[in-house]
């Protein structure tokens, strides 16, 4: 839980500080990311793998300090229960999409606490059974829908007019997990973001006569 406690804390206070930054009222931008995360481990036998996804991430900004953000990102999800000492690893495609604010704090740094829902896409794949044919419990790679939290601190190490590149440090905190299960994740994205409409698009489209 250190992992979840660091990126609450630090995705607060993100949203409460207030200096200088580049959102105005009605900016869009929209970023093409890939996404690296992996399962945070419980106490219990298993070591997952690192896993890669793509999505799409847009923000529209409210006024001078941030706005709000939806993303959407298909991904393969890994899933470990265990019960009486005994794993079952399982894996599941699902459409993971995210729904919430991010404040900019700086003009390359920023923060984001947002809503999750995730949808199951298909059957999923067992990776590991220890329950043999024998009765085993069920993992969230069953679910129809799950939810929970998403935390973002997000950094823009080079910008050039529309266009600017992401770093992205995330943690996924399921509420819907079944009892022994490890279902949250953690990782990062790169991605290249768009200005796709604003005060400042429009001044680098659109150069100032003399």
């Amino acid at each position: 839980m250190n992992k979840v406690r660091f990126f609450f804390l630090l995705s607060l206070f993100a949203s409460g500080v207030a200096w200088a930054h580049q959102a105005q009222e009605g900016d869009i931008r929209a970023t093409a990311a890939t996404q690296f995360y992996r399962n945070d481990v419980r106490d219990h036998d298993f070591s997952p793998p690192w896993l890669q996804s793509v999505g799409l991430i847009v923000e529209g900004d409210i006024d001078n300090h941030g706005g709000l953000e939806i993303s959407a990102f298909y991904l393969r999800q890994f899933y470990s229960i265990q019960k009486d000492g005994l794993v079952l690893d399982e894996t599941g495609k699902r459409m993971y999409i995210t729904m919430g604010y991010r404040h900019w704090f700086n003009t390359r740094l920023s923060s984001a606490i947002a809503f999750f829902s995730s949808y199951t896409m298909g059957d999923p794949a067992i990776q590991r059974n220890d329950f043999g044919t024998g009765p085993r419990p069920t993992t969230s790679a069953k679910d129809v829908v799950d939810y929970g939290f998403d935390f973002s601190v997000q950094y823009e190490p080079w910008r050039e007019g529309r266009w600017a590149a992401v770093v992205d440090a995330r943690y996924s905190l399921s509420v819907t997990s079944k009892p022994g299960e490890a279902g949250n994740f953690y990782g990062f994205l790169v991605g290249l973001k768009y200005f796709v409409q604003g005060q400042e698009a429009n001044a680098v489209a659109l150069p100032v006569k003399k």
